[in-house]
């Protein structure tokens, strides 16, 4: 029997046509449909054509007796007879890394020219390229060999590739296992049908595999074929007998979509922020009427997420990776702690909800352990999780409780990830397990006490399946560190999708779009290369050796989404359906806009491309050049009024008073980072504790610089491995180096100043004064005074890139384009403050010694990067009335901070580097709430009015 085409009015949306055609000559009693296959091109459309047809049939007081609908595979599903398992993807991944460990260069040769020989990583992606491969095949209708056969491009090595297929089918056949692919094409020869079909009944496949069509052409003398396409009749000439476009009939068609119908976006982010307005202008009883088609997965991601801060319900009826479900990223980050052995892989598993209610369960350190992990890596900087196991008893520097508290929290959370380590290796109390038994062994000791509600159904049903199939892998796979990857990539295979809630906007794949009747549709990723969908480069089968072979191309591809697109948009009024073409991609690469926007008369053409490719055109600036939210931080008031000030922070202020606000008062401080060196600071702190041991010792008072660089190396070597232990990683080794270099120079330097008759007084010596009623803090770096005059010398360390004079950090000259505060400037008006470090050391050193006659000075200790420049730099010219106009200049900074002024910001101090650069960039104002500007402003406002 010949199959019959049925050209069905595109003006009409195809489910209705699907419906109408279905049950056309119906009249009374149930829907009986029982004794026809219909075929559909995605699961979904078989979810929605069931539902109408159930809703059709209720409006008679009635019911459909459906029969099977199915996709169009089910004509090559594999016979089920043979009790021998059709090995899955995943297994047959397995096999084919078995093949490939085994083969010799020169068997490999088809793979290309790199070797795998001992590449883990190389060896996985290239079985499951093969994989993968042989899947497209084997929709076409071929395997290696038929292939291989068939092509006259790269002749040589798609022989290669069959000759490695047949290793790989011998292996298979060896562990009794059945070839999905070889039992794919035998099954395509002799279609198997469901019991009492006498009709198949093709609806709406503008893309069936080829493979589908050969299993049909078996069936058409067995049963009457219908093929339904949604079309009016007098397009039957651009369709082939299966009701599929034909690519040259396709190519050029204009199309029905006008460009008033798509608005040009800058890039993906701003795309999704005019997708959310589209459905935020919909009244909330409507919006479930609104359908959303996506051409690309992370499309879909970010509407999902930025729908959902909008607290709209989002449905993706082809769900999400099994892998994304809690469960499965706690295994992910156990996996990946297992075979990375890092400390990020450690604090990323114990950030997990569900590995950190154990940890903090069994550590007794609820609430904090994520604090303590931050701090413990900010202190100890672990490179491997057994660093941190052996450096957990130096963390908390100290013998207080508090101290040992700390130290006791960070070592039951690594004992308790110790043993989930032991359990998943299948080696804890001496046993042997295989990964099947250690995996559930594990689990269960992180969920113990858990809510019952912890693991969703879901997650149960997905862990029985993946605990089957691991028990299937391991017949195949001894390796461990395979057997994991192998799982990763099952869970990553298994797709869940939740119940559809209520007034829910769908995402759905191009391919579903056509079966739709949503009131409104959004189509988003009008790019090239997402629609129409395009192969890129593939090293094995490119477009040009599909084409060749007869396979099906870009070309193919291009007709079945002009197709779908005319289906669309001729179903419906203008109006109601929308498409968005973003410029760019989310991490700036450039977009094309889909060609199919380009398929129109030639007249319109130039048009078109001026609209589609001008900047001029788009009516959206992009999202990504705006913030997403705004800071809205705590305003200044009694609450946050700070009770004292330190020495560094009038520089701060100085330098931004809205940074002294968020850093001093509001204490902002940059978030955990997997650091792996000291900062700044850090390293300045090193070089305090050495001078203070140095200080504090008798060799002090040597002359001899070898004596004195032997003590501050070997300080420097006691303090790195007190704090880091004996293995360093390799950037504080070189931080080490750096500072002992740094060190050896210093000595120098420091037996200079013992013969001139310097000696030290104080090392690292708190102090206290105040200015306006404020505590002022600080501390001496250290103090010297000379045995011969008497004079005092108060030193600042400076471990910074470059030697200064200290007379220049402190004061600068005042120019036209100064942006200097007026209470800033000396009174001569020639210079300006940048920092009051030195001349409040100064100050500081007279009020705690009222009554001496000693001269003093101030001066920086430098070491910088260049240790030829290490010197000890007086500030010549610190007079008394430098110290009084510092003082002057810190005393209003105080009156300022009373009177909560933090503003303006400087806009020239925030640079990248800097730690709130990632907050606000170089525009502290754009970024921050326009009531909080306001607020500021008018406390700044309001202090200058009232000061004279």
């Amino acid at each position: 029997m010949k199959p019959k085409r049925h050209f069905l009015d595109r003006g009409k949306p195809v489910l209705d046509q699907a419906v109408s055609f279905l049950t056309a000559g119906w009249e009374t009693g149930p829907l009986d449909l029982r004794d026809r296959l219909i075929l559909v091109p995605t699961s979904h459309a078989g979810r929605r054509l069931r539902e109408r047809l159930a809703s059709v049939a209720a409006e008679r007081d009635t019911a459909v007796l459906m029969g099977p609908v199915r996709m169009p595979s089910v004509l090559f599903a594999p016979p089920q007879e043979d009790p021998r398992p059709v090995a899955s993807d995943v297994v047959a991944e397995a096999f084919w890394r078995k093949i490939l460990v085994r083969c010799d260069p020169a068997q490999l040769s088809a793979l290309g020219p790199a070797a795998l020989e001992g590449q883990r990583a190389a060896t996985a992606a290239t079985a499951e390229h093969l994989c993968r491969i042989r899947s497209v095949l084997c929709e076409e209708g071929h395997d290696f060999k038929s292939f291989a056969a068939r092509t006259t491009r790269e002749k040589e090595r798609w022989l290669g590739l069959a000759n490695l297929e047949q290793l790989y089918l011998a292996e298979l056949q060896k562990e009794s296992w059945r070839d999905d692919v070889t039992e794919k094409l035998r099954a395509a020869c002799n279609p198997l049908l469901p019991d009492g079909v006498s009709r198949i009944v093709l609806l709406f496949l503008p893309d069936p595999p080829p493979l589908a069509i050969r299993a049909l052409e078996a069936l058409a003398d067995r049963v009457a074929m219908d093929i339904c396409v949604h079309a009016d009749a007098a397009e039957a000439g651009s369709f082939d007998a299966w009701g599929r476009p034909d690519p040259e009939k396709w190519q050029n068609r204009p199309l029905s979509i006008q460009p008033s119908q798509v608005s040009v976006c800058d890039d993906a982010v701003a795309m999704t922020e005019l997708i959310r307005r589209c459905v935020l202008g919909v009244a909330p009883e409507k919006r479930a009427s609104i359908t959303v088609g996506v051409g690309d997965s992370q499309s879909a991601v970010r509407l999902a997420e930025v729908l959902g801060r909008e607290r709209l319900s989002v449905f993706n009826p082809a769900g999400s990776p099994a892998a994304h479900l809690p469960l499965f990223t706690l295994v992910g980050r156990l996996f990946e702690l297992r075979g990375e052995g890092t400390f990020a892989a450690f604090v990323k598993l114990a950030r997990h909800p569900h590995a950190l209610r154990c940890l903090e369960e069994r550590a007794g350190a609820a609430g904090t352990l994520l604090e303590l992990l931050d701090e413990f890596q900010n202190e100890q900087m672990p490179v491997t999780f057994q660093d941190a196991v052996a450096l957990a008893a130096r963390f908390g520097a100290g013998a207080g409780d508090e101290a040992a508290r700390k130290r006791a929290f960070i070592s039951a959370a690594l004992e308790e990830v110790e043993q989930w380590m032991l359990l998943l290796e299948g080696r804890a109390e001496g046993r042997n397990e295989p990964l099947s038994k250690a995996l559930p062994d594990t689990l269960t000791r992180i969920y113990r006490g858990c809510p019952d509600d912890a693991l969703s159904g879901d997650s149960v049903k997905v862990l029985r399946a993946a605990l089957d199939h691991l028990a299937q892998l391991e017949k195949v796979c001894a390796d461990r560190e395979d057997l994991m990857d192998l799982l990763q990539r099952f869970l990553e295979s298994q797709a869940v999708t939740l119940q559809r809630p209520d007034e829910a906007v769908e995402l759905l794949g191009w391919l579903e779009l056509a079966w739709e009747d949503a009131p409104m549709m959004l189509l988003a990723d009008l790019n090239d290369g997402l629609i129409p969908e395009a192969v890129a480069a593939d090293p094995f089968l490119p477009d040009s050796a599909r084409r060749e072979t007869g396979l099906r191309d870009n070309g193919a591809r291009l007709a079945r989404d002009a197709h779908t697109l005319e289906s669309i948009v001729r179903s419906r009024n203008t109006r109601s359906v929308h498409g968005f073409m973003p410029r760019r991609s989310p991490s700036g690469d450039p977009l094309k806009p889909s060609r199919l926007l380009l398929q129109c008369e030639s007249k319109e053409l130039a048009e078109r491309a001026l609209r589609f490719f001008s900047d001029v055109s788009s009516p959206f600036v992009s999202a990504t050049r705006g913030p997403g939210w705004l800071l809205s931080p705590p305003r200044p008031g009694p609450e946050n009024t700070p009770r004292s000030v330190s020495v560094t922070g009038f520089r701060v202020y100085l330098d931004c008073p809205f940074r002294f606000y968020m850093e001093r008062v509001l204490r902002v401080d940059e978030p955990y980072e997997d650091r792996a060196e000291l900062d700044p600071r850090e390293f300045g702190d090193v070089c305090h504790s050495v001078f203070k041991a140095f200080a504090d010792s008798s060799v002090k008072d040597s002359r001899d610089e070898k004596e004195i660089a032997d003590f501050l190396c070997t300080q420097t070597t006691k303090m790195f491995r007190a704090r880091f232990g004996e293995n360093l990683p390799l950037p504080l080794m070189i931080q080490r180096d750096i500072l002992l270099q740094r060190m050896s120079y210093a000595a120098t330097i420091q037996a200079g100043l013992r013969r001139e008759g310097w000696e030290i007084l104080d090392s690292e010596k708190s102090f206290e004064f105040a200015i306006e009623g404020m505590p002022v803090r600080g501390r001496f770096d250290r103090v010297d005074r000379n045995e011969q005059d008497g004079r005092v010398r108060v030193i600042d360390y400076k471990t910074t890139a470059r030697a200064s004079e200290p007379g220049k950090e402190h004061l600068g000259r005042i120019t036209a384009r100064s942006s200097a505060p007026v209470f800033a400037r000396t009174p001569d008006g020639k210079q300006a403050w940048s920092d009051l470090q030195l001349p409040l050391y100064v100050h500081a050193w007279r009020e705690a010694n009222p009554g001496s006659k000693a001269g003093i000075e101030a001066a920086y200790f430098a070491l910088p990067n260049a240790v030829a420049d290490t010197d000890l730099l007086v500030w010549e010219g610190l007079d008394d009335a430098t110290v009084k106009s510092a003082l002057a200049c810190a005393g209003e900074i105080v009156r300022r901070i009373r009177a909560g002024v933090f503003w303006p910001p400087a806009t020239d101090s925030y640079r990248a580097g800097d730690p709130f650069y990632p907050l606000f960039f170089d525009r502290v104002e754009k970024f921050l709430d326009p009531a909080f500007i306001a607020d500021m402003e008018q406390l700044a406002r309001s202090y200058e009015e009232r000061t004279p």
